[in-house]
């Protein structure tokens, strides 16, 4: 059995990509103008600031110039830009802090805090049979109490 051998690839990451950091492309079908996004993770930053991605074989490619396996029903693939998606980075924990909706005179127990890259979310818990968590979809209009208030 032969080994196979690979070149290596003419870019070398300078600077690993943080988590979060995606190319964006959309596949567009030119007969009806269709078009589906797709989102690549960066793998890192070249010496000389490009964005690089991993190609189909493996190897490293500027993010611009990845060549998306384009099936039959699409056209062409444009590149979009180069992003960091929104992101959770954490969760820190609720420590007696309530969610009070005034409007329905409901107290939710916030159990946890959901930071993410832009703000920062209550989670409570609405049941406890069995226990179910949730962001209530209108909690900027409710209250935050904090403990002991």
């Amino acid at each position: 059995m032969k080994d196979e051998f690979t070149p290596p690839s003419r870019w070398a990451v300078a600077v690993p990509a943080h988590p979060g950091w995606v190319a964006r492309y959309d596949r567009i079908r030119d007969a009806d103008g269709a078009t589906w996004p797709v989102t690549l993770p960066l793998v890192g930053w070249a010496p000389d600031g490009t964005a690089l991605v991993l190609d189909k074989d493996q190897s490293l490619v500027p993010a611009k110039d990845r060549v998306l396996g384009v099936p039959e029903r699409y056209d062409r693939v444009v590149f979009k830009g180069i992003e960091v998606e929104e992101r959770e980075f954490g969760v820190v924990p609720g420590q007696g802090w309530t969610l009070r909706d005034d409007a329905n005179g409901i107290d939710y127990p916030v159990i946890a805090f959901q930071c993410e890259r832009h703000e920062t979310k209550p989670v409570c818990v609405v049941s406890t049979n069995p226990a179910r968590l949730y962001t209530p979809a209108a909690w900027r209009e409710m209250k935050l109490v904090p403990p002991n208030d």
